[in-house]
């Protein structure tokens, strides 16, 4: 793909405008122009830029105009800024205007019409030093990828702004182009750059690994994650909050280096520590490892790597959970039920549910009943969490360590709110379709909502019995992983586990709306927050 630097010229008069261009086009960058400030907005939802070369009066012979400064403001509103630098070339301005511009839109220059009339060669010359110190893009950087052909054909696997990109053809030409830029921003030193993709984006982000050459050699592997613009800015603002400060130690992830193009972000993570450059996904670790493994990597996930945050639970206090989880997950009464009546044919009924993968006529509670009009609160503690422990957001060395990224959610919360969520991916989105039928997932619940308090968790570490290996691996998985949680609220006096099954109710309920899933994972999902919202009923 064919990178060039792309310049924007924003002049209200014809011949200034042609000409700004022309000089730009002979000297090598592609260039697009506009004639008023309007027409610049548009362009600059559709396409990218570099540089934009504004006219601070857009009214000729109006020294007072500001049309141009009020482009600068609304660039800052859309997060522009970062992603494009501005020259003002006019030949009318006022200082307080022209302190305006680099006090508060931080334009990299100021040039009058007259210099760039008697000198074009010189006004080109300041562009390309822009480039150098201000855009800080290589744009002959050599972009390869491991395993797919190009950026073109990765991007047609995103999807951006909830918008699958393969749909639509011009998003996806703009998306790669923008992409490719946003590599030739993070890794401006590099002379080439490996990518291979490690995880998919499934909301507006992806994980890639990243390997930069150097004129002196190979550097380091690092993670790069990339998506839309807010979501990756929310991660990194999280990140210095909460990550950069408490996870510490020998292993540690690492943020190197954001940047911006118009629409996308990235950041370079730098795992600190690692025994070796492959990592795997938690989800690819747990499908190929036994459980002795997998519960050394839960205990180092637990105690080592998230250590610092749940070690200060501050004091004991009273907590309505449900007002909690259902803020973080974003579910209401309307998406819930949208969501059971969607790709769950299978299950009937409404104030109790019947399913037909069930050999029984059982009718069941409808948890949502319960969801969304009931609040449950608890006395426990609140910490700092990650918010999104899923399988994908959990890597794994060779050597059984493991390292977080994506700290889109990260914030105070319950302290047992990392731990819940892992325990329902692994019942739901780790036990594959195949693997179990419904009849035996609802045996492995029954079992696990059989205790009442943390104490007698323990009594079911052998308390279940099945020849289905797939079943007992995510069984015994779940069991660690509350014992686990049971030491976190260790000084809590009530030894209730009630709220332990709040927020594994609030997760359960929430992955019927994953609609990507298979319906017996969706119906799995179903059943566990009806058995736990009889539990929490009774309490």
């Amino acid at each position: 793909m064919n990178k060039t630097g792309r310049i924007l010229v924003l002049d209200d008069e014809d011949p200034w405008r042609d000409e700004i261009s022309s000089v730009l086009d002979r000297a090598g960058f592609e260039v697009e122009s506009a004639g008023s400030t309007e027409t610049a907005e548009q362009m600059l939802t559709k396409s990218f830029y570099h540089l934009a070369i504004l006219d601070i009066s857009m009214v000729p012979d109006n020294i007072y105009d500001d049309q141009g400064l009020v482009l600068l403001g609304r660039l800052a509103e859309v997060n522009s800024r970062d992603a494009m630098q501005v020259i003002v070339l006019s030949n009318y301005g006022t200082p307080e205007q022209m302190r305006t511009a680099f006090r508060d839109h931080n334009v990299a220059d100021f040039q009058s019409k007259t210099s760039f009339t008697k000198d074009p060669a010189a006004f080109v010359s300041r562009v390309q030093e822009t480039f150098r110190n201000k855009v800080r893009i290589n744009l002959d950087l050599n972009i390869q990828w491991e395993g797919i052909r190009d950026t073109s054909e990765f991007v047609t696997k995103l999807r951006l702004y909830g918008i699958p990109i393969k749909r639509d053809p011009e998003l996806c030409e703009r998306t790669a182009a923008e992409l490719d830029d946003l590599f030739c921003r993070l890794f401006f030193n590099a002379k080439s750059l490996l990518l291979k993709p490690l995880i998919p984006g499934q909301s507006g982000s992806s994980v890639l690994r990243a390997t930069p050459f150097y004129e002196s050699g190979a550097g380091q592997p690092v993670l790069v994650k990339f998506g839309e613009l807010e979501k990756i800015d929310a991660e990194y603002r999280n990140y210095k909050e909460y990550v950069q400060a408490y996870i510490g130690g020998g292993r540690r992830t690492d943020v190197i280096a954001i940047r911006h193009t118009a629409h996308l972000a990235g950041v370079i993570y730098s795992l600190l520590g690692t025994a070796s450059t492959h990592l795997d996904s938690f989800n690819a670790f747990f499908s190929r490892s036994e459980i002795a493994n997998i519960r050394d990597v839960l205990q180092n996930l637990v105690h080592e790597t998230c250590a610092p945050w749940y070690a200060n639970p501050g004091h004991l206090q009273l907590i309505d959970l449900s007002a909690e989880y259902l803020r973080q997950l974003g579910s209401t009464k309307e998406n819930l039920q949208s969501a059971l009546s969607k790709g769950l044919k299978s299950v009937q009924g409404t104030h109790h549910l019947h399913f037909e993968g069930l050999s029984t006529e059982r009718a069941f509670t409808n948890p949502l009943l319960l969801a969304t009009e009931r609040h449950f609160s608890k006395s426990t503690y609140e910490c700092i969490t990650h918010g999104d422990f899923n399988g994908d957001n959990v890597l794994v060395d060779t050597a059984g360590f493991s390292w977080l990224i994506d700290f889109e959610c990260t914030g105070v919360g319950h302290i047992l709110r990392d731990i819940a969520e892992m325990d329902t991916v692994v019942r739901f989105h780790f036990l594959a379709p195949e693997v179990a039928n419904l009849e035996e997932r609802l045996s492995m619940e029954e079992m696990l909502c059989s205790v009442k308090r943390f104490s007698e968790v323990n009594a079911l570490t052998s308390a279940f019995k099945t020849e289905n290996k797939g079943l007992l691996k995510a069984y015994e998985t779940v069991v660690y992983l509350r014992t686990l949680a049971q030491k976190l609220v260790a000084q809590n006096p009530s030894d209730d586990i009630g709220e332990y099954y709040v927020a594994l109710f609030y997760y359960s309920v929430n992955a019927i709306r994953f609609y990507g899933w298979p319906s017996i994972q969706r119906q799995h999902a179903l059943l566990s927050a009806s058995l736990l919202a009889d539990q929490l009923h009774q309490a």
